[in-house]
Order: C-alpha cells, then structure tokens, then sequence
C-alpha cells in the first residue's frame, strides 16, 4: 500500500513500522527540514526497527563551476550532506547506522553508460543526443572530483 504525504508529518501512529526505506528522496530537501524527516522516521518505527535509505550525496561543500551547472543546477538540487554527514544526522536523530556504503563509483558507472546510449541515439535527433551524452560525462567527471556522490544506510532505531 502506498500513501502519499508530508514527509516531515507522517499521518501514522508511533512505532507503526518494523521498516521505512527510501530512495534518493532527502537531497531534494533543506538541510533544515532533514531533522524533522529523521525525527519522523524515528517516530514511526518500532523499536528495533530498520531505516534503509540511499541518497545523493555532496563529498565536498565547494564544487567546481561545471558541477553546479551540469549537476546541482541541470538537477535542480543541492545538498548539505556529505556521505559522513549523513551518518552524523542519523546518529543524532537516534538512529544506530548499522551498514553504510559508498556507492559513488556505482553512480559513475551509470553515467557513464547513459552517456553512451545517449550517443547511440545521436542519429534520431543529434544536438538533443549529443548534449544529453556531455551533460552525462560531466557527470561522471563530478563524481571523479568528488564533487558528487551516492551512499546507502542501514539503520536501527
């Protein structure tokens, strides 16, 4: 069953759930509303219960001109959490981050290969293809400057 909602006001009772998860979803907020999401999170579940979540990441707070404009701006998002911050929000929300993985070189392997299907496409309409495949590249070359990354956490409450 899926409930649409406020993130940061779950329409559940307390400890409702043995496990929330979610998928690159917090890096869409401000760092200023992760601690209510956190603060919800931890609400709902149970005791014990599990909090799985991956997210984009920021590895360092000053990024090259071409990462914010071929990610966080073509993105239309920027974060505050780094791959430790992360972990850090999570211990002081309460949470036990029992498994954290850095999964930026995953993120980059995609990219990479999205860049060259679009190029593979080129021929149907060669400036929208063509551009698509560098803003990919630019991309992969972000996250080989660690100026963008993606991790993946296992928490207990």
């Amino acid at each position: 069953k899926f409930v649409q909602g406020d993130i940061e006001r779950m329409k559940f009772e307390d400890e409702s759930f043995d496990m929330v998860t979610s998928e690159i979803l917090f890096h869409e907020t401000s760092r200023t509303g992760m601690p209510a999401i956190l603060k919800e999170a931890y609400r709902v579940l149970k005791p014990g219960g599990l909090f799985v979540f991956d997210d984009l990441t920021k590895p360092k707070p000053n990024v090259s001109d071409d990462a914010r404009k071929f990610v966080y701006d073509r993105l239309l998002f920027d974060t505050d959490f780094s791959f430790s911050g992360y972990q850090d929000a999570l211990g002081e929300a309460g949470f036990r981050v029992l498994e954290a993985h850095d999964l930026s070189e995953n993120l980059k392997k995609s990219y990479a290969c999205l860049s060259q299907m679009a190029l593979s496409q080129k021929t149907q309409n060669p400036d929208t293809f063509e551009a698509l495949s560098h803003a990919y590249d630019q991309m992969v070359n972000a996250i080989e400057r660690e100026e963008l990354g993606w991790g993946m956490f296992l928490c207990q409450k």
